[in-house]
């Protein structure tokens, strides 16, 4: 186990993704797929992150929150699409750019794990523990000719577009919806 400040990194483990006939899309955090407050305003501080960063080119909300089925021990996920992903694998100053501060937590530790075209940092916040998981991709992960099949199976779980002004995320979402791509 690597330290960095008051982080700690574990190493990479295994992912099993279960599989749900369940998508969305949305613009914002003010829909009825939140059911918890604190998860809301840790996404909010994610995303105000991210859309100040010029190499994020889109934001998504999966999983459990995405389809409204989040229970209070479920983890947060969210896909970043950026230009350079392995640049935040690199850097941690991007964890300490959160504003944590406005939730009274920190990322206590962490472990990062590779999906493929994705990996991610699944964090622990301290002191409640609560569990965000963070994936970081190039825009092409949301490529819709063909559609990758890791990818497929993270949208049909569940996809929330937060932040998206390319239209990235908004077609792959149509596309997993039957739509135009």
């Amino acid at each position: 186990m690597k330290a960095y400040g008051n982080f700690r990194e574990r190493s990479p483990t295994g992912f099993v993704h279960n599989s749900r006939n369940s998508h969305s899309i949305g613009a914002d955090l003010s829909g009825n797929f939140m059911q918890d407050e604190h998860a809301q305003r840790i996404i909010q501080i994610v995303l105000e992150w991210a859309k100040a960063l010029p190499t994020i080119c889109a934001v998504a909300l999966v999983g459990s929150h995405a389809r409204g089925t989040a229970r209070a021990d479920s983890d947060i996920d969210l896909i970043v699409l950026t230009t350079d992903p392995q640049r935040f694998r690199a850097d941690t100053a991007w964890l300490r750019a959160i504003d944590w501060n406005v939730i009274a937590a920190r990322p206590a530790e962490w472990q990062d794990e590779d999906y493929g075209g994705l990996w991610s940092r699944r964090m622990w916040l301290e002191p409640n523990r609560h569990e965000v998981e963070i994936g970081f991709a190039l825009p092409s992960w949301a490529e819709v000719k063909p559609i990758d099949p890791g990818t497929q199976r993270v949208i049909t779980d569940g996809c929330r577009a937060l932040h998206d002004p390319e239209g990235l995320l908004t077609r792959l979402c149509a596309a997993m919806n039957g739509g135009p791509s």
